[in-house]
């Protein structure tokens, strides 16, 4: 239930003042669909209910909950005073932002990380952030367990390419081809450069594979249609080959780690990617993670 007195504002994919406006103006084009975006989809259905069940046992008055984008003074919320904040990109872009809202904003700010190390990294610059490890809805999935999936060796390179994401891509496509693969791009819902594809079409051309090359969400997305993966971001960040690996990538949300998992050499990925486990993370399991970690920061 929600506080009567308590006043909730929430900034998502949808509304948020800024990002939603600059995203429809994209994808008003491209037809594609980012992680921010899913990710801002799961926080609204899953995250938020569980939030508002801890924050109606405080004293909070005017709460701000910003699952996509940034927040300047010009679209903050008068009298707020608690900023729920995600973040989703790198310490590099996220800490100047950090920085700035001290200049316009005194109340309590709790920002959520799905990388364990910028956590740390976070914290050390005296911003109050926990640890949420990234996770999906794996029964959107479900439906597309019985497509066929293509036989011999033939990979799917599946994500978006900016930020650096396609760094690796030309090295990938020639030892991949070398080794006598067929090499497949599933980028801003086009695959190999084709037909724009709705997230149903892509989803469903995703689970023909049984190996994947991605980052972020996308691995996950791809474990769940059944696909053994390989990690890579800005570097090559290896494969999953046990439990111990996927918790360490999962803690860093399947990105660039700086004890790469297996083997950052490609050759020997490419080689062994037959020992890759399969294996996704399911938005209620990080649930209970959520609430004791929001009841512990503010104290209740």
């Amino acid at each position: 239930m929600i506080n009567k007195k308590q006043n909730i504002i929430i900034f998502n994919h949808n509304n948020h003042p800024i990002w939603a406006e600059r995203y429809n103006k994209i994808t008003s084009v491209t037809k594609s669909i980012n992680g921010a975006y899913t990710y801002s989809e799961n926080i609204v259905k899953f995250h938020i209910p569980e939030m508002i069940k801890v924050i109606a046992k405080t004293n909070y008055k005017n709460i701000l909950i910003n699952t996509v984008g940034t927040i300047t003074k010009e679209i903050l919320p008068a009298d707020t005073d608690l900023i729920i904040y995600y973040l989703h990109e790198n310490e590099k872009r996220e800490l100047p932002r950090m920085q700035l809202i001290k200049q316009f904003y005194t109340g309590k700010i709790i920002y959520i990380t799905s990388c364990i190390e910028r956590e740390k990294i976070f914290n050390r610059n005296n911003n109050k952030t926990i640890h949420l490890p990234m996770s999906i809805d794996v029964s959107e999935f479900k439906k597309y367990k019985d497509i066929e999936k293509y036989k011999g060796n033939r990979v799917l390179f599946f994500g978006n390419m900016y930020c650096g994401k396609n760094k690796q891509y030309n090295l990938l496509r020639r030892e991949f081809k070398k080794k006598g693969w067929i090499f497949d791009t599933l980028t801003a819902n086009k695959l190999n450069n084709g037909n724009l594809l709705s997230r149903d079409e892509v989803l469903k051309e995703v689970a023909k594979y049984s190996y994947g090359i991605g980052v972020g969400r996308t691995v996950l997305e791809m474990n769940a249609l059944g696909l053994r993966t390989l990690i890579c971001a800005r570097n090559i960040n290896g494969i999953m080959t046990n439990d111990c690996e996927f918790e360490y990538m999962k803690e860093n949300n399947f990105t660039d780690v700086a004890h790469p998992v297996f083997s950052n050499d490609i050759k020997t990925c490419i080689e062994n990617f037959d020992k890759a486990i399969i294996r996704s993370s399911d938005v209620h399991d990080v649930l209970p993670i959520l609430k004791q970690k929001f009841e512990t920061t503010l104290e209740i």
